[in-house]
């Protein structure tokens, strides 16, 4: 069976514990040779290694003339450990310094809004007027077409329809007695042949 490489977590592990123990200032290449004898590390991985160990702070570098140069003390991790925590710490009390706030502002509200006895008991009133108005309401949507309103609508409605017939009674007749005088034909004929109505018509919607 084939050894395993190292993991990306041990490559971190094993690069920052080469730092730590010699304590040194390293340019890339400097580690690139250092790292696969020392801690088993390729050398083609060690850049973007040491990249991410710069990005969490684990590892520091500064530029000098045209090379860069990277390191990493023990003291380091402490440090970045202690800055976060106090980072921490910090939002923390901010947060808690929030809630209280909030609390004291809530608790502001709450002042003069306690339950007293007589607005329990308007608020029992109008929950039973309420519920007494939604019977009514629901009786009187039985009886609807005993409603004085709908009732006069519908004899509007009906004296409406009345008009109309007799407008268009008027307006047959009319058209009748033009096309007897201009084709000298019988009534009779009109009726049964261009209007299809029988002869008691005019008294129907009379």
């Amino acid at each position: 069976m084939s050894k395993r490489g190292l993991s990306a977590a041990d490559k971190k592990t094993k690069l920052l514990e080469l730092l730590h123990e010699t304590r040194d200032f390293y340019q890339l290449k400097e580690l690139e040779k250092l790292a696969p004898k020392m801690k088993g590390i390729v050398s083609q991985s060690v850049k973007d290694v040491l990249q991410e160990l710069c990005d969490d702070d684990s590892a520091q570098f500064d530029k000098i003339g045209t090379s860069n140069y990277f390191w990493a003390f023990p003291s380091s991790v402490t440090n970045v450990k202690t800055n976060a925590l106090n980072a921490k710490k910090a939002e923390l009390a901010k947060e808690q310094s929030r809630i209280q706030a909030l609390e004291e502002m809530v608790e502001g509200l709450r002042r003069g809004r306690e339950e007293e006895d007589h607005r329990t008991s308007l608020l029992v009133e109008h929950a039973q007027l309420t519920s007494l108005s939604q019977s009514y309401q629901a009786e009187l949507a039985r009886y609807g077409d005993a409603d004085p309103a709908l009732y006069k609508e519908k004899v509007e409605a009906g004296r409406i329809a009345k008009q109309e017939a007799c407008r268009w009674t008027e307006n047959v007749l009319i058209a009748m007695g033009w096309a007897k005088n201009r084709y000298g034909m019988e009534e009779e004929a009109l009726r049964q042949g261009l209007f299809d109505i029988g002869p008691t018509w005019e008294e129907d919607y009379s």
